[in-house]
């Protein structure tokens, strides 16, 4: 793990910088059109790259599967029209399918931050902040940013 020495002042807070290998996509620019979001390079550690892999391939390979028995199973039941095994099946492998689809538009578009090359003076994509609060004498980390 990389630790970065320098310190910022914020309204009487100290931030401490930590930079880490963590999942990140840059959440900036949202606006615009779904052509202008597909094209929109998608900022991610290799860690962060690493995770969607796994997640991925979780999906296809494992829970495609489970969710397809589960299918199976609700359907040798009988009626469809009242069965709610086979309703919450049918949901689930929406939800799986397109959160394989959200993980491949990512990946699609991802670049790889070398962090090596991160300017370690300013809070970037996979670093962690450490604030701490003079006024009440407590340290924390606030919501994640970037991960």
């Amino acid at each position: 793990m990389k630790k970065c020495h320098s310190r910022r002042n914020f309204s009487g807070e100290t931030a401490y910088k930590k930079c880490m290998t963590r999942g990140a996509t840059d959440a900036a620019g949202m606006k615009g059109s779904k052509a202008k979001m597909e094209e929109k390079k998608n900022l991610l550690t290799y860690a962060g790259l690493k995770k969607l892999e796994e997640e991925l391939h979780d999906l296809k390979v494992v829970k495609r599967k489970e969710v397809a028995g589960k299918i199976k199973e609700a359907r040798e039941q009988g009626d469809l029209s009242e069965n709610a095994e086979y309703d919450a099946a049918k949901d689930e492998q929406r939800d799986i399918e397109a959160r394989i689809e959200e993980i491949e538009k990512i990946l699609k578009n991802a670049e790889v931050v070398v962090e090596d090359e991160v300017d370690l003076d300013k809070i970037s994509v996979g670093c962690k902040v450490k604030v701490h609060d003079f006024e009440f004498e407590e340290e924390f980390f606030p919501a994640k940013i970037f991960d």
